[in-house]
């Protein structure tokens, strides 16, 4: 069954890619550096179901998420190999992509993005 003619009907939304510079870790904390827009592409953003919490991380459950389905290519962080994750914007609320499903023999790719919150 192939998902992306139906999640084609769905409203689909702007969502920008958020480009940064000189983000580090530092003993196991991300210290930010600047930030620009970079790419701009449309996908379908609905509320996260809490029976989908799981596929989140630890420590990252209870925050506002969004499941973003999007032929666009985002990334996850990965601290062993100083992989950082991607940010996006929608609307004018930053998420970081958390988790990630290679759904490509559908037509798209899931995440889960988990709304900014500084200080964190």
């Amino acid at each position: 069954m192939n998902l992306g003619p139906a999640l084609a009907t769905l409203p689909r939304r702007s969502i920008t890619l958020l480009l940064s510079s000189g983000d580090t870790w530092d003993h196991g904390r991300l210290v930010r550096g600047g930030e620009s827009d970079g790419a701009t592409f449309r996908g379908v953003v609905q509320p996260l179901p809490e029976k989908k919490l799981h596929l989140l991380p630890e420590g990252e459950q209870a925050f506002g998420a969004k499941l973003i389905h999007a032929k666009y290519v985002l990334q996850t962080s990965d601290e062993a190999t100083g992989v950082l994750a991607d940010y996006v914007r929608i609307g004018t609320t930053r998420y970081k992509i958390a988790a990630v499903g290679d759904w490509s023999q559908f037509g798209f790719r899931r995440y889960v993005g988990v709304e900014e919150v500084w200080g964190r």
